[in-house]
C-alpha cells in the first residue's frame, strides 16, 4: 500500500486583525475519507451465464488502512495545511515572501515577519506579527486531568481541582493553550513550559469561564493574551510593546 497523502482542501477560512502589527488566520481541513474500490461479486449459484450476470452486484468496500499510516497522513496534511493557509494569508495581503524554516521562531525571508503555526484535528491556524515572536495554540482535545496534574505547577493544580469537573476541563484546556503558546515564543521544552506558574492566570480564566464564547484579552506579564471563539476556543499570544 502506498503512503500517499490525501488531497488537501481548506474551508471556513477566517482572517482577524488583532492590532496594527498582528494578524491571525484559521481554517478547517476537509476530513480524510476512507478510500474505496469497486468489487465485482458474481454469485455462482446458477449454471447459466445469463442468470449469473443478472444476479451480479457492485459493492463499495473501504480499503484497509493501518492506524500508523493514517496518523502519518493526518500529520502531513496538518503540516501542509498550515503552510497553505499562510500562503493564502500572504496572498490576501499582497505579500510575496517565503517561510524560513531553518530556525525558530519561524520568520519570513524578505519582510522578517514572525510566523507561528498550530493545528489540532482538522483545525489549522497561522499567526503573523510584524515586530515580535508570537505563539498560538488551537488544541481542541480535552486535557486529561492526570496529565494536567503531572505537568502543571502545583499552584495551578490546587486552583483547578476546586472547580466542578466541566469548568475544570474548560479552564485546564485554556491553560494548556496559553502555556503551549509561551513554549513557542520562548522555545521552552514541553515539561518546562507547562510547569511555569503565571500568577493570577488561572483565577482570570475562571472569572471568564461563564462566557466561554466571548472574545477577551488578558494582560499577562509582558504579553497580551487573546481568547477567541473561532471556531473553537483559540489562544493567541503576542509580546506586548
Amino acid at each position: 500500500m502506498t503512503d500517499q497523502t490525501p488531497p488537501l482542501s481548506l474551508s471556513s477560512i477566517a482572517i482577524t486583525r488583532l492590532d496594527d502589527q498582528t494578524l491571525y488566520a484559521s481554517a478547517e481541513l476537509a476530513p480524510i475519507t476512507p478510500r474505496i474500490f469497486l468489487q465485482w461479486r458474481i454469485p455462482f449459484i446458477y449454471h447459466f451465464l445469463k442468470q449469473a450476470l443478472l444476479g451480479s452486484t457492485w459493492q463499495y468496500l473501504p480499503a484497509v488502512q493501518d492506524a500508523r499510516t493514517r496518523a502519518r497522513q493526518i500529520r502531513q496534511r496538518q503540516r501542509l495545511g498550515v503552510r497553505a493557509l499562510l500562503h493564502h494569508l500572504l496572498g490576501t495581503l499582497g505579500i510575496v515572501d517565503a517561510l524560513d524554516e531553518q530556525r525558530f521562531p519561524y520568520r519570513l525571508v524578505k519582510t522578517g515577519k514572525y510566523v507561528c503555526f498550530s493545528h489540532s484535528q482538522t483545525c489549522v491556524a497561522v499567526a503573523l506579527s510584524d515586530m515580535h515572536p508570537i505563539g498560538i495554540d488551537v488544541e481542541t482535545q480535552a486535557i486529561d486531568w492526570r496529565v494536567a496534574k503531572r505537568f502543571y505547577h502545583a499552584d495551578d493544580v490546587r486552583q483547578l481541582q476546586r472547580l466542578p469537573i466541566d469548568k475544570r476541563a474548560m479552564v485546564s484546556l485554556w491553560l494548556w493553550q496559553i502555556k503551549e503558546s509561551f513554549i513557542k515564543i520562548h522555545q521552552y521544552t514541553l515539561a518546562q513550559g507547562l510547569g511555569v506558574h503565571y500568577a493570577n492566570l488561572v483565577a482570570a480564566l475562571i472569572a471568564i469561564s461563564d462566557e466561554p464564547t466571548t472574545p477577551v484579552s488578558i494582560t499577562l506579564d509582558s504579553h497580551t493574551v487573546h481568547l477567541a471563539h473561532t471556531p473553537s476556543i483559540t489562544v493567541v499570544y503576542k509580546i506586548a510593546h
